[in-house]
Parts: C-alpha cells; structure tokens; sequence
C-alpha cells in the first residue's frame, strides 16, 4: 500500500495514525500495519521500538543483533528508542556475575542509544567495584535529552552520588525514586536548607517526583544549585524523625506556587496537622493515602481529613480521591476511620465554592462474607454517613475493593465493585446506589 492508496482509502493521515497511535501495545496488530503501508512505518516503529529492557545478558546480545541488523538495512531503528529500562543483579543467587556482565555491555550499547528520553535503573549498587567507572559514566552521558529517570532498588555510598547522577541530565524534569537507599548524610538538620552550594553542576527543573524512600535521599537534591519546583508530588516517604520533617517542609515549601497534583501517603496525624492546604493555590487533585494498618489506629491517624480538608482554598480544585485499607474481622466499625459527620459539612461547603469538585472514596477491607452483598452494605453505609453533601449535588464515587481473594482460586481477581452515589448529569438524574 502506497501513499496514494492511503490517501483513497478516504482516511486523512492524520486519523490513520491517531488510529495506530491507539495500537501502542499491540505488537501483532503493529506489525501487520507496518507490511500493510509504507506510510505507516515511521508510526508503527515508533510504538514497535520504542521501549528497550536491557535485564540480562540476553537482552543485550539481542539488541547488539538487531543494531547490527539495522545498521547493515539503513534502517536506523535506534532512532526510535525511547525508553530505556536497565536491571542489574538484584537478588539473585549469582547477582553479582550478573552486573559485571551488564557493567560490561553498557558502554558497548548505550552509546548508540542517543534518542532515548526515559531511562530506568533498577537492582544496582552505584559503589560496588563491578559497576565500573567506564559504566557509571555511560549511564551519565549516553543521552542528553532524558526529561524522565526513575530509580528502584538501587543503593549509592552516599546522598551526593544520587545529586550527581540527576544533575547529570539537564533536560530531567521527572524523577521516581523506589526503594533506594543511601549511608546516612552528614548534616545539621536544622541548616539544611542554608547548605552552601559546591556542587558544580548544571541547574535540573524537577516538576515531577514519586518519592518512596527514606527521606534523606532528597537532602542532597534539596541543597543542591537547582530548587526543586514541583508540578505533580507522589509523596510515599515516612517521616520518621526532625531531619525528615525538614526534608518533607523544605519541598513542600519550593512548589507552593506551582503544585497541582498531590499524592500523600501518611503515617501520623501530625502530617495533615502541620500541613496547609491554603497555600497551594494552583493545586487541582489531592490524593489522600492513610498508611495501611488495623482498625484500632486507624480513627486516629485519619481524625485531621476534615480540617486538613477545610483548608483547600485552590479554585482550580477539581477531585479529592481517599483511599482506605484496612483488615476487619466483622462488618461492623469499618467505616469508623474519620469523623464523617464533620467530613460531610466540609464537603458540601466545597461543593458550593468547587462546583466542579469530584470525590472519590476508595476502600479496600477484608470483610466476613455474608449472604448480602458486602458492596451493596458499603454504598448504603457511605451514603448515609454522606447526606449533606450528596444533596448539595456532589458528585461521590465510591469503589470496594474485597482484600480477600476468592476461596475457589488463589490467583483469581479480588472483588473490586464502583458506583456513583450522586452525579447530576446522570440521564436518571437520580442518586445511583449500584454500579
């Protein structure tokens, strides 16, 4: 198939690869594409090659063949990577054969890989002997335009190698960092933030950040040149002492103009106490995630959600999501986490201020099963506790997810039901009690 076959087909180009673009993860789908016109090619192999793993040394013979392959076609198809995703030993039994022979393929490969804009790093030790100085400066400056870098499971001698290795990418403005760990920093918690510069290094604008380490891993990004200034925050870090209170203050201070998106995992009351919603002007979604444990906590950890809630000034405020685990015995007192008369009141009074406003209350419980449908008990229960605010005509979506799996299979799907409690654009026009 031609260009001029593609074009009397009756499809403008532009809706053809809307099409293809909607085929991203479907490799046979892609493929076929691809042999059926040559005007699609530049858009299938966009999606065809554009993730590379690189997890074990077989990765790494494949993709040296098919750079071969490619080279010898002009077909040039590492023109289309964009993503790149490299594991190291982890917890293997021969973990550390394993990153020798990955530290070894690096600086043979990576070079090549020049459009690459998003590169992961997992299951790696930045200061064992193996990961070779050739290998850590590879993975700094094999690319110059990756905006997204996202770090799991990997352990640096110090807080200052992580700074180095984000400040070596100048175009970064998305982080996630998983599990990574460092030596304890050395410094004065209560001058942190008046750290001297000494770093050398270029400025980075971070607008994007998933923390789920300790938070000492940040101190080294906080003191450094740049200010982290965040658009999107995925906050996962407990906050286990002064230093990282400081650390969680100073970057929650940096993106008080800019913040929009908020995800906070919580671990303490004092969390929401110490923190004011009034000065996050530009913020549209809070995501409320009361870290995970038994009932007999659990009303106090979440008694601040109300208050915390009152505080939200933003009119760009558009949802407020509240997700809640917990493991129940009986079906009685599971709802009993937060004071929801006081969460009503303050819900109906941001719906007359937010009349665009969406909540959202996720629950996943282990309740005992009974002949009732457990979902049904949940969606009236929260319905009752919510009656102010549904008659304000605020929309709730409300969605149970079973923790239990089911008895019949261990690998079948937990029970996870939604329904709408009140959406006034609904055709009925009426409250929904079922999905």
């Amino acid at each position: 198939m031609t260009a001029s076959s593609n074009r009397n087909c009756g499809l403008p180009q532009e809706l053809c690869e809307d099409i293809l673009d909607s085929l991203w993860d479907d490799q046979e789908a892609l493929l076929a594409c691809s042999l059926a016109c040559r005007v699609w090619i530049p858009t299938t192999r966009a999606h065809l090659f554009r993730f590379v793993r690189l997890h074990d040394e077989r990765d790494c013979i494949r993709l040296q063949e098919l750079l071969r392959l490619s080279a010898s076609a002009a077909t040039n198809v590492a023109g289309y990577f964009s993503e790149l995703s490299i594991k190291f030993g982890g917890k293997s039994h021969d973990a550390r054969s394993v990153e020798e022979r990955m530290a070894h393929w690096i600086p043979q490969l990576l070079p090549t890989l020049q459009s690459i804009t998003s590169l992961e790093i997992s299951c790696a030790d930045w200061g064992y002997d193996f990961l070779t100085e050739d290998a850590r400066t590879c993975l700094m400056t094999f690319s110059s335009i990756i905006t997204t870098l996202r770090l799991s499971y990997v352990t640096f001698p110090t807080t200052d190698d992580l700074t180095g290795l984000i400040h070596a990418y100048p175009r970064l403005s998305k982080l996630q960092l998983v599990h990574c760990r460092a030596d304890p920093p050395v410094f004065e918690p209560l001058t942190l933030a008046r750290l001297p510069s000494d770093h050398g290094m270029t400025t980075t604008q971070i607008t994007e950040l998933r923390a789920s380490s300790f938070a000492d891993m940040l101190v080294g990004l906080l003191s450094s040149p740049s200010r982290v200034s965040l658009r999107r925050l995925h906050w996962e870090t407990p906050v286990l002492n002064a230093g990282d209170t400081l650390v969680r203050q100073i970057l929650l201070e940096d993106c008080e103009s800019s913040l929009e998106y908020l995800k906070l995992y919580f671990f303490h009351p004092q969390e929401l106490i110490d923190l004011d919603l009034s000065k996050y002007p530009q913020l549209t979604t809070l995501h409320l995630c009361p870290h995970r444990m038994f009932s007999a906590r659990k009303s106090v950890l979440c008694s601040p959600i109300p208050d915390f809630l009152s505080r939200i000034t933003s009119v760009r405020m558009r949802e407020i999501v509240l997700s809640v685990q917990g493991t129940f015995g009986s079906d009685t007192g599971y709802l009993e986490f937060l004071d929801w008369g006081k969460l009503d009141c303050v819900l109906a009074s941001l719906r007359r201020r937010l009349p665009a406003l969406v909540v959202s209350i996720q629950l996943e419980f282990s309740l005992e099963r009974t002949a009732d449908d457990p979902f049904s008990r949940v969606v009236g229960q929260v319905t009752e506790r919510l009656p102010v605010a549904l008659s304000a005509g605020l929309p709730v979506q409300v969605t149970y997810r079973d923790g239990r799996r089911s008895h019949d299979s261990a690998n079948a799907p937990a029970y996870t039901r939604v329904a709408w409690l009140a959406f006034d654009s609904f055709p009925s026009g009426k409250h929904l009690l079922s999905a």
